[in-house]
């Protein structure tokens, strides 16, 4: 039957054939230059027929196949592409198109793994309680859905570690299980990931003092890019591994934690909600980063808010919280933080603390520029904090808006300031400051525009200069205890008590 086929077919093409010659045997002007003359045989056309039949034949074996090609993953199927621990089976999977709802398989699946470098696309996809572990180089990971449940095992919605990948305008929406750690987006030890445009909800509804709960966690990973996304978290204020002191690991929650990585976090939008509190001093940041070289911060909106903690308590908060980050830049941010409720209170020391950016050594190179920094509590308050404890510190300030509320008190942990530098050297230029001391006036208290009142071994250098600042219920717009080596000059200085260099007071 097939070679007869073959033959009627042939015989059929040779027909058509010889009518096509017949008909473009005369052009449209009635000449009869174009004439076909080639002969055309049965056997030449039995020829052609195979080898059609051969390649449709193999491609409907390559589109049919599972596991090959471009194949469709759904809730029923996945398990024919991934094994039972999660990971992607079959050798010629091209592209891999998710469509529809996917949940938890099991605590053994966790995510779906994906090895190598294929297409991911994602088709009405929601994934609940399950996401993706990005193992293979070059991955792009865009457009899905993610939700979660405190009963979730997987540790990450998403981990990244594979080299250039990237994951961007995903919508994540998680809550974290009580006693785990857990993270929206973890990169480990990997190289030129970007995550872009992500829109991120999490929830922690616990204590977990023992558990790291990070919305976006990098470490170890050179070129990371976090740009412009959106980022909701309401964390619990955690006590602080004083041991890890200069790593993220000393702090268990933070909305940002990034370790050694020259990142580059740009124009998101970070949103921090501190609604339960677990152990002693406990603390929140917005923003962690330590040990990370030539690192950019810049052009973020950060609001950084304490809900829980009530009137007479106190917390500690910090929207950019820095550890030995040497040439890192921190431009264009715009820094709110406790605008609606405000912990800390004044006893014997003041306690509590609501700090936009705080820097500890070793560092240099370090800028703080152009920045609008706004901070407001019912205790001790600062808007920049930067000193040498761990090691040597070294850095400009210039150009920032800065305004802080708080309460001050008559020993210097009771401080209210602008910008207290406890530095080795620093550069203080062009900065607008305004320090409200809520507390009323009262000489002697700790209520300052630019200082360094809390005392720190070493030599301590300063170069203020063509600063605008106002203290409100406060004597010194300028305070030092002491300094090695001191220029200051062209400031337009105001307090309660004093104007101008009146307004400077240098203790030695």
């Amino acid at each position: 039957m097939k070679n007869s086929s073959k033959i009627l077919l042939g015989f059929m093409l040779v027909m058509m054939i010889c009518c096509v010659s017949a008909v473009s045997a005369t052009d449209i002007n009635g000449t009869d230059d174009t004439v076909i003359t080639d002969e055309i045989v049965v056997d030449d056309v039995s020829e052609v027929v195979e080898e059609v039949e051969i390649d449709d034949i193999s491609k409907d074996v390559v589109g049919d196949r599972d596991g090959e090609g471009i194949v469709t993953v759904n809730n029923t199927n996945y398990n024919q592409y991934f094994n039972e621990s999660g990971y992607l089976i079959g050798d010629n999977i091209q592209t891999l198109i998710f469509e529809n709802d996917f949940n938890e398989v099991s605590t053994d699946f966790g995510n779906f793994k994906i090895t190598k470098s294929v297409g991911l696309q994602f088709v009405n996809a929601t994934f609940h309680n399950i996401g993706f572990d990005l193992i293979g180089n070059n991955l792009i990971l865009a457009g899905a859905n993610f939700t979660g449940d405190v009963n979730a095992t997987n540790g990450a919605t998403i981990n990244v570690l594979g080299d250039d990948v990237a994951v961007s305008n995903v919508n994540i929406n998680v809550n974290a299980p009580e006693n785990d750690n857990f993270y929206a987006i973890d990169v480990q030890s990997k190289n030129n990931v970007r995550l872009l445009n992500n829109i991120i909800t999490y929830t922690c509804g616990y204590n977990n003092t023992a558990n790291y709960n990070y919305v976006i966690k990098g470490r170890n990973s050179p070129g990371l890019i976090v740009k412009n996304n959106t980022i909701t978290a309401y964390l619990p204020l955690k006590k602080v591994n004083w041991d890890l002191s200069g790593s993220i690991d000393a702090d268990y929650v933070a909305g940002v934690a990034i370790e050694n990585c020259n990142v580059n976090l740009t124009g998101n939008d970070i949103t921090v909600i501190g609604n339960v509190i677990g152990g002693s001093f406990p603390t929140l940041d917005a923003v962690i980063i330590a040990q990370s070289t030539d690192a950019h911060i810049e052009h973020n909106t950060i609001h950084e808010s304490d809900v829980i903690t009530p009137n007479g308590g106190y917390s500690y908060i910090y929207g950019i919280d820095v550890y030995s980050c040497p040439n890192i830049k921190i431009n264009n941010n715009t820094v709110v933080m406790n605008g609606n409720v405000s912990g800390g209170q004044i006893g014997g020391n003041g306690t509590g603390a609501a700090y936009c950016i705080q820097l500890s050594g070793n560092h240099s190179g370090v800028e703080i520029y152009d920045n609008t920094l706004t901070t407001k509590n019912q205790g001790p308050n600062l808007g920049i904090y930067s000193q040498n404890y761990h090691a040597a510190s070294h850095l400009k300030i210039y150009n920032n808006r800065i305004n802080v509320t708080g309460k001050a008190g008559s020993d210097p942990w009771s401080l209210v300031s602008g910008i207290e530098v406890q530095d080795s050297s620093a550069e203080i230029y062009g900065n607008n400051i305004t320090v409200n001391n809520t507390a009323g006036y009262h000489a002697g208290y700790y209520a300052f525009g630019i200082s360094y009142a809390q005392s720190l071994p070493g030599g301590h250098e300063y170069n203020i200069h063509n600063n605008n600042v106002t203290v409100i219920n406060g004597d010194w717009a300028i305070y030092l205890l002491s300094a090695t080596k001191l220029e200051i000059e062209n400031n337009i200085l105001n307090t309660t008590t004093h104007s101008g260099d009146d307004a400077i007071k240098i203790r030695e």
